[in-house]
């Protein structure tokens, strides 16, 4: 254990009742789901009687340290680079929350550690910031106007590395374009190809 911080606490200590609080940082051995690693713990210590405790303000740190690894351990997005991305789109977190459900106040949550988000919502995050297509059909489905969230959309550069398949949903967006493309002339042996293509799309 080593000791990163100590500083006076407003407090006073509440077993001896004359010491003074002092607020300790130290790093501490944690597991989760075989995976090791040391963590910064948040705590106060009397300078009389040398009593350790944890107020709610030290509870809350290390419980959003602790959910912030397990995310890693768990490839899911941290709330930083949720944040990152709803910036991204210059939507609110209360505007983010009525586009991608999970409660009016879980982008505030995610964002803060204080929840994990599912991995259902997770993936629908990535897909949004992969497809701006899908981003524009779930904003308008919550009421967003479509101008907006279209003009505002730019997939921040240090999301996409958390974004699997790019890739894939690219080629079948040109695949798309190229499908009306074939449609718009009106050809019957296209139209053909199109639905073709399509049934293999969605087989």
């Amino acid at each position: 254990m080593s000791k990163l911080m100590m500083k006076k606490h407003a407090a006073n200590c509440p077993v001896c009742g004359e010491g003074n609080l002092h607020d300790r940082q130290v790093f501490e051995p944690f597991e989760y789901k075989g995976q090791c690693k040391e963590l910064l713990c948040h705590f106060a210590e009397c300078d009389t009687c040398g009593v350790e405790q944890a107020g709610p303000e030290h509870t809350l740190a290390n419980k959003r340290v602790a959910l912030a690894w397990h995310k890693q351990v768990d490839d899911l997005l941290s709330g930083a680079q949720i944040r990152l991305q709803r910036e991204t789109w210059s939507i609110t977190q209360a505007q983010a929350a009525a586009i991608f459900g999970g409660g009016p106040v879980a982008f505030c949550k995610y964002e803060k550690d204080d929840v994990a988000q599912s991995e259902a919502m997770d993936r629908l995050l990535r897909v949004a910031a992969a497809v701006p297509e899908a981003f524009d059909w779930l904003a308008a489905r919550s009421g967003l106007s479509e101008r907006r969230t279209r003009t505002s959309f730019m997939p921040s550069p240090r999301f996409k590395s958390y974004i699997p398949h790019a890739s894939a949903s690219v080629r079948w967006r040109e695949q798309e374009n190229s499908h009306e493309l074939r449609l718009g002339q009106g050809a019957a042996a296209n139209d053909h190809a199109y639905m073709a293509d399509v049934a293999l799309l969605g087989a």
